[in-house]
């Protein structure tokens, strides 16, 4: 490895450590305990950036082609409906777990608490923390590192599957763990169709964003659960499907070793 990316490797590191000293500052001297956890996500988010561009400076080959920072190959039209498509998936799961008694538990019922409780204090802060950051972070790590690593020593399929196990098994909760990995699936498809990372990162961020804004995501999933959503879901897991079968019709997956996997 050069000096160079020594040295780049080295700067995650110790911005890593410089960021930690920044939050603990930004939370200020007596952050409520839901502060506390916003902060900690949005680190935590960052850190993952961060060890995704150390890891990416460590192997060898090219780290933007390692991690996706290059020009994908979706068109806006394919970009709108593939956000579409994450919408409804996203939207779909929420609705099954609902209607199968577990959408208020573990880590999920977490998350609703933590947006209900930032409502009408300091709203940015879930915004930033569960909305926008997740989608560069985890997107960064699993679909840009992870996956792209992957898909250069085995078939991309195997790849997109692979990372989106590793995606919800990171999530660490029996509910929220199998949902992950649904949707990992979905975004690494995209994420392999497109040829970058940014097309998966978008996705990611504006289905967090819809579902975090004004903290009316979990109220909206509980009403409509709580009146039978059997067909909803059904009709939007559906669209979702028939969406990602449209993308990879439109961009074939590439094989093992392609151009757009190359790091």
């Amino acid at each position: 490895m050069s000096r160079r990316r020594s040295r780049l490797a080295f700067g995650c590191l110790a911005t890593a450590a410089v960021s930690f000293v920044i939050v603990q500052q930004g939370m200020g001297k007596e952050p409520s305990p839901a502060e506390q956890v916003l902060w900690s996500t949005l680190y935590s988010q960052w850190l993952w950036v961060l060890v995704a561009i150390a890891a990416a400076a460590w192997l060898p080959g090219s780290i933007p082609g390692r991690l996706g920072f290059c020009r994908g190959a979706m068109g806006a039209p394919a970009l709108v409906l593939a956000v579409i498509g994450t919408l409804c998936l996203s939207n779909a799961t929420s609705l099954l777990l609902v209607d199968l008694g577990v959408r208020g538990t573990g880590t999920l019922a977490r998350i609703d608490g933590l947006v209900s409780q930032s409502r009408g204090a300091a709203p940015w802060l879930p915004l930033l923390a569960i909305g926008l950051a997740p989608g560069f972070g985890e997107e960064i790590l699993f679909r840009g590192l992870i996956q792209r690593t992957l898909a250069t020593r085995m078939h991309v399929c195997a790849a997109v599957i692979l990372a989106a196990a590793v995606f919800g098994l990171v999530h660490l909760d029996p509910v929220h763990a199998p949902a992950a990995f649904v949707l990992g699936l979905y975004l690494g498809t995209v994420g392999a169709v497109g040829g970058n990372v940014w097309a998966p990162v978008l996705c990611h961020s504006v289905n967090n964003l819809v579902a975090v804004a004004g903290g009316l995501g979990a109220s909206l999933v509980s009403e409509i659960g709580t009146t039978g959503s059997a067909g909803i879901w059904a009709i939007a897991s559906g669209l979702a499907l028939a969406l990602a079968w449209w993308l990879t019709r439109q961009g074939a997956l590439p094989p093992r070793g392609h151009p757009s996997h190359s790091a």
